[in-house]
């Protein structure tokens, strides 16, 4: 496995990602509190208008400057982060962990901490001490930001919120 900035015209390999997961519990806030319950969802693949707005999202992040980073297997994307690089907040603190997708067949391995130190070390070098992430509120997805020490953003982006009301809305302290 090989970790590496992508290319502009790599891009488009997220496509070939398989994001199968079978969701059994979600997260939601109530009075602050992150709280659990049960579902059912059976995610077989993308959603083609959601994965056409992502493509597109990382071209226009890596036109101004962003980060994007894969993990890939011999020539296969198995693994992908992006990272925004228009620093915001009140003290414009935060840039935005856009994109982290590793396929269905690597997760648990270990790939996407090593994308997410990846993007965490580009985001200091431009300048950012937390990244805002907008998790998918599903167990999984939220628990894996959690055990790496994120927490529930302490200054709420308002546009990113209005985007994703139902995501879990996490940052990450960069500091050393």
């Amino acid at each position: 496995m090989k970790i590496r900035t992508i290319s502009r015209s790599e891009v488009e390999q997220i496509k070939k990602i398989n994001r199968s997961e079978i969701v059994d519990k979600i997260y939601y806030l109530d009075s602050g509190q992150l709280k659990l319950k049960n579902v059912f969802y059976n995610i077989k693949c993308w959603k083609a208008n959601e994965l056409e707005k992502n493509v597109e999202h990382l071209y226009k992040i890596y036109d101004r400057g962003g980060y994007i980073v894969g993990c890939f297997e011999g020539d296969k994307l198995v693994g992908v982060a992006g990272l925004d690089s228009e620093l915001f907040g009140k003290n414009r603190e935060y840039l935005q962990l856009y994109f982290l997708h590793v396929d269905s067949k690597y997760r648990k391995t270990g790939i996407g901490k090593k994308l997410l130190n990846k993007v965490s070390l580009f985001a200091k070098n431009l300048m950012a001490k937390k990244l805002y992430i907008s998790a998918t509120p599903s167990q999984n997805t939220v628990d894996f930001y959690l055990n790496l020490g994120c927490q529930l953003v302490l200054e709420l982006n308002p546009t990113l919120y209005q985007l994703e009301p139902k995501d879990i809305h996490l940052e990450l302290s960069l500091s050393d």
